[in-house]
């Protein structure tokens, strides 16, 4: 989200260099804390008038890249004695103002335009205040198509709202606590297809132009940043549920990858429709794919944009599936668009259920196994930001951008808070309170508390203290468990620390722990209230137990140091029903690297485990332990009907660098059909690290593949070879021209060679211009690039477009590499 540079006032270097020399002896805080030095805490928007109605009619010229309009507003006053109304605008260039058609002043700042009345307005007196505009847009709406560098590709205009960006192209209240019903009344050129909110009124064709006028009107209140706009020579392909309309867009040719990507909306939106208890509350429900998208999905309200890059051959599945970000944005038709955030600050409740809506598509769909899967690699995405980059409350207003907290704690962790109510409430209140909340604020703008009252009002629980401590505390539970049985007494004692640190931040926390004695014949439930620092907690059973289950299901967000034995550890991850407990025992004994038993085990379960994600974690495992026994293991696991286990044993393979045997196997997998299992293939045989390898991996950049990700590997793998072949190889490919993917992969492995100093100012030189490139990821991969490099010179760079750029992403990927006075480890490796 880009713009040219001013000195980041936020970056100051010498408080980073003296930072950096710090003396061992002074206490360091274990986790950086989230916010900006100077940052101040964002609240609410005042708003002197209530807007319940804006109408857009607009003439786009693809061609000239601009927009020409008027934007209509209907609005009242709340209070007595109103003389002006300013509204968000950024760069654009006004032609007129009018109240009620008559024409009055206006004022233009930096980012706003104030409109001036006559005289002063009444309190609830309704009154049309419009504005009469043009701009090219250098944010929010993106006009792609065939240029010299790239002649094929289709012509599309598409907007991008989210956060707060609809200003770059037309004047708008651009905060999120305000709702309004819309209209679009977009002229676009005869060959255009255009996609806006809501029901479709009208085409209108102006022969003598060459031009169509598509009128779009939304008639649920919404917040402006899901108002959008897709234009563009698309096929469509419409399926229904309940006589609601169920489209996708996508490009001329593509059809076939459009099915199989959407194709089970429908049932998704019938299941959101029942879990929610209100069903699909808009006129119809589009899917359009974007090109040179800037996101992954947007969920503007009816009318979802998804990127382009989600429409994937049938050879990629099931690695590859759009199923997820269907879900994910199709579930913020409630959570997020029928109910939206009152401010950024409350984010996770759109973002948070998002994601855990997806999860519950997925146990749907695919079982709880799945679900399972899911919710763990939620906890793996959360927990090594709050490791690697900061720790917050969930709730978090000290930001200074709003892009600055779609983050691992927006997201997964809070996902994962409302997995925990569910596992502590049971499905029955869960729903229950759910079901009351979207119904409740159907329509409205939510914030924490509504959510904790909602539930409150149906269950009779009081969530006051779970919600203080997940929402508005950071961090988890680090939990160190360990049991011991009396056989004399037949008494077991459970022993339950809690040893993360403690601070005004990070609570000791109260929870529930879900435990269950598993003998061999019978087993015995019992759920303990964890809320000190150490619990001993005894438990009379009737003999010794098998194994232990701590926190079947998962109903703790924690990190866990456990380990039974071998015993317990062979028994539960051949028995235990929770996948989650199998991949603990999993990992487990992919810690004992010279046990025969052990591996005996990881190859047993390799081969014979029901659920592919487990064998998944059992082939990481035996990658871990080296020897001739594992290398017959996976060389089975070679053979699994899944390609997502397939691809765990290769990347498994690659730890093996001195067996020639290794590279028989590896290299059978480089005709496979599935891409990811050949591009796979290509970062095993770089991580043998072997010199005879570096010439198939060479040969395979150029390779086709689904999004270039064969390529894209083998540049990281020559990087990681140190191959000095590469640097020409790179410096062709990251040139206009080439794939997004490929000029991405082609200046973070330049980044990788530079590390040598030989090579340092050719490539710096290379990289600088592109962090100007038109393209906004192509900027992302040239700042990520820059700041591995390390280059003083490059540092200095990066400060200034951590200010300037208008991506959100861009801005907050450069200020982390900025605050860690250090190279950005970026993640250039073979994969």
């Amino acid at each position: 989200m880009p713009r040219p540079y001013g000195l980041s006032e936020y970056i100051n270097w010498r408080e980073i260099l003296l930072a950096s020399q710090t003396s061992d002896e002074e206490k360091k805080p274990k986790h950086k804390r989230f916010g900006e030095p100077g940052a101040e805490p964002k609240w609410p928007r005042d708003r002197v008038v209530d807007m319940s109605h804006f109408r857009l009619e607009a003439a786009f010229d693809h061609p000239k890249k601009t927009v020409a309009g008027e934007v209509t507003f209907t609005m009242r006053p709340f209070n007595d004695g109103l003389t002006r109304v300013t509204l968000d605008a950024i760069d654009l260039n006004i032609e007129a103002v009018t109240l009620d058609s008559a024409p009055i002043e206006w004022e233009l700042g930096d980012k706003t335009i104030t409109a001036i009345f006559p005289k002063p307005k009444k309190a609830n007196a309704p009154f049309h205040l419009a504005i009469k505009f043009n701009v090219q847009p250098k944010w929010g709406l993106f006009f792609v198509g065939p240029d010299k560098h790239y002649p094929k590709k289709d012509a599309q205009i598409w907007s991008q709202g989210q956060d707060e960006d609809n200003r770059y192209w037309f004047p708008c209240y651009d905060f999120p606590n305000q709702r309004a019903t819309t209209e679009l009344l977009a002229t676009v050129d005869e060959r255009f297809t255009v996609i806006g909110n809501g029901r479709l009124v009208s085409v209108a064709h102006n022969k003598k132009k060459k031009t169509k006028t598509y009128h779009w009107h939304e008639n649920v209140p919404h917040v402006t940043y899901l108002f959008s706009i897709v234009a563009g020579e698309m096929s469509e392909h419409t399926d229904e549920w309940e006589g609601i309309p169920i489209s996708y867009y996508v490009p001329v040719g593509r059809e076939d990858e459009g099915k199989r990507s959407f194709g089970n909306t429908p049932k998704m939106v019938a299941f959101f429709s029942e879990i929610t208890g209100v069903k699909y509350p808009y006129e119809k429900f589009a899917q359009s794919t974007a090109i040179d998208f800037t996101m992954g999905g947007m969920e503007n309200i009816s009318a979802v944009t998804q990127t382009e890059r989600t429409l994937h051959p049938a050879n990629v599945q099931p690695i590859m599936s759009s199923d997820g970000l269907v879900a994910h944005e199709l579930a913020h038709m409630w959570y997020g668009d029928l109910l939206t955030c009152r401010t950024w600050s409350h984010g996770w409740l759109n973002e948070g259920f998002g994601t855990y809506f997806e999860g519950l598509w997925m146990e749907h769909d695919l079982g709880y196994d799945e679900f399972q899967l899911h919710c763990r690699d939620y906890a793996r995405g959360y927990m090594d930001e709050d490791t690697n980059r900061y720790r917050r409350a969930i709730v978090a207003n000290n930001y200074d951008f709003p892009g600055e907290i779609f983050d691992g704690h927006l997201y997964p962790k809070a996902a994962l808070v409302l997995h925990m109510m569910r596992r502590w409430l049971g499905d029955e209140l869960f729903f229950k309170g759910i079901r009351n909340y979207t119904r409740k604020f159907s329509n409205g703008l939510v914030m924490t508390e509504d959510l904790r009252e909602a539930f409150e009002e149906v269950t009779g629980y009081n969530l006051d203290w779970y919600f203080d401590q997940w929402i508005y505390h950071g961090g988890h539970p680090e939990l160190k468990v360990s049991h011991s049985y009396d056989a004399a007494t037949g008494v077991d004692k459970l022993t339950v620390e809690q040893t993360q640190e403690t601070d005004d931040l990070t609570p000791t926390f109260r929870f529930f722990l879900n435990v269950e004695y598993v003998m061999k014949k019978g087993k015995q439930a019992v759920k303990f209230e964890v809320k000190e620092k150490k619990h001993e907690f005894y438990v009379k059973l009737p003999t010794k137990p098998k194994y232990v289950r701590i926190d079947p299901g998962y109903g703790v967000l924690k990190t866990i140091d456990y380990d039974p034995g071998m015993g317990e550890i062979t028994a539960q991850v051949t028995e235990d029903t929770d996948v989650l407990l199998r991949i603990h025992c999993v990992e487990l004994l992919g810690k004992k690297l010279l046990d025969d038993k052990a591996i005996a085990l990881l190859r047993k379960v390799l081969t014979d485990d029901a659920f592919y994600g487990v064998r998944v974690e059992a082939a990481t495992a035996l990658g871990k332990t080296r020897g001739e026994a594992s290398i017959d293991a996976l060389a089975a696991g070679l053979k699994d009907r899944d390609a997502r286990v397939r691809r765990s044993v290769l990347a498994a393979l690659g730890s093996y660098p001195d067996s020639d045997r290794v590279l028989t196997l590896i290299r059978s997998q480089r005709k496979d059909k599935n891409d990811y299992l050949r591009a796979a293939a290509i970062g095993a045989l770089a991580h043998t690290r072997r010199d005879e390898v570096k010439d198939e991996i060479e040969k395979a950049v150029g390779e086709p593949s689904y999004h270039e990700m064969v390529t894209t590997t083998a540049l990281y793998a020559m990087a990681d070879l140190r191959d000095r072949r590469l640097v020409p190889i790179a410096m062709k490919l990251v040139k206009p021209g080439n794939d997004f993917s490929i000029r991405s992969a082609a200046m973070l492995a330049l980044a990788k060679i530079g590390e040598e100093k030989k090579e340092e100012r050719k490539i710096l030189d290379t990289l600088l211009p592109y962090i100007e490139d038109p393209a906004w990821g192509i900027r992302n991969a040239a700042m990520g690039s820059l700041g591995e490099l390390g280059d003083p010179r490059a540092m200095s760079v990066l400060a200034r477009m951590a200010e300037g750029d208008r991506a959100g992403a861009n801005r907050r990927s450069v200020r982390w590499t900025a605050s860690t006075g250090n190279r950005a480890r970026t993640r250039c490796r073979a994969r």
